[in-house]
């Protein structure tokens, strides 16, 4: 009795900053943001990583990515929209026969379709930062992939995938049991293979951690047995695969040409969003 506590509010620009990590570590939850924090600071208040922790496949989430490819994302968006109006117009002015133009309505209808879903799917996966993050937090504290967090930084350390998803263009759809040491062209295989309508000059692999390895940017030259003869080259195929990627096989749409490289961005988007939300599945 008679003492008294004296609280004063420090004056902090940073104050109610926060950052969020869930998922397998022994303290999830938020935590006060700090000008300086790093990844591993973050991990290590956390409590560090469970038994069943996958750092490989860690999900980082920023919101400054978020905003900028929302941005992009509605520009590609209102592109395609403007080019739809611009071909409805179109067709009466051509002076198309009454077929030609049931014919083309049509095709402008399944187009508005496929915008639709371009819409409400690809926002899903917005704001994520891949990083090859090592297995141990000592080798992460020396890591250049050990960045320097911001005020509203989510991240998810995810259990480890006992899984590989296969999406796209194949006769069944699946994530089928990882095995070790198996291939691309082995879990093609265990799905059936690739449907007549596959681009299989695009398949592309979305690593965990969020990278894509595509057949055009794969480097790893070496011998490989193909058709009962060694060949030298980059055989894609024989890509070994790791706990939770997913094999991504595009398919031939039928589409306005100056369309393909925004669809094809897009799709690659909605696969990442599809193979994260996979991963984060206990959120």
């Amino acid at each position: 009795p008679g003492d008294s506590i004296l609280i004063k509010e420090i004056e902090n620009e940073e104050k109610g900053k926060t950052v969020k990590i869930l998922g397998e570590v022994n303290r999830p939850g938020v935590y006060e943001y700090k000008p300086g924090m790093t990844l591993y600071d973050l991990i290590i208040k956390a409590g560090g990583y469970t038994e069943d922790a996958y750092p490989k496949g860690l999900i980082f989430i920023r919101e400054s990515a978020k905003k900028l490819q929302q941005q992009q994302l509605e520009a590609t968006i209102l592109t395609m929209e403007e080019e739809l109006s611009q071909s409805s117009e179109s067709l009466e002015a051509v002076g198309a026969t009454p077929q030609e133009q049931a014919l083309a309505k049509m095709a402008i209808e399944k187009q508005k379709k496929l915008l639709e879903i371009v819409k409400k799917k690809a926002k899903v996966g917005l704001g994520r930062i891949a990083l090859d993050i090592p297995d141990s937090l000592e080798k992460l504290k020396n890591s250049s992939d050990n960045i320097e967090l911001q005020d509203g930084d989510f991240i998810y350390i995810p259990a480890k995938p006992n899984y590989i998803l296969v999406l796209g263009g194949v006769y069944n759809q699946i994530s089928l049991p990882y095995r070790k040491g198996k291939t691309i062209k082995w879990y093609l295989k265990e799905v059936g293979g690739l449907k007549d309508y596959a681009k299989k000059d695009d398949i592309y692999i979305i690593k965990a951690n969020g990278r894509v390895i595509s057949q055009r940017n794969y480097e790893n030259f070496a011998f490989y047995w193909d058709d009962n003869k060694l060949n030298f080259g980059k055989d894609f195929y024989s890509l070994q695969l790791e706990q939770g990627d997913a094999i991504v096989v595009p398919t031939e749409m039928k589409i306005p040409i100056l369309w393909r490289p925004l669809i094809k961005d897009i799709t690659q988007i909605i696969f990442q969003a599809l193979s994260t939300a996979v991963l984060a599945s206990r959120l």
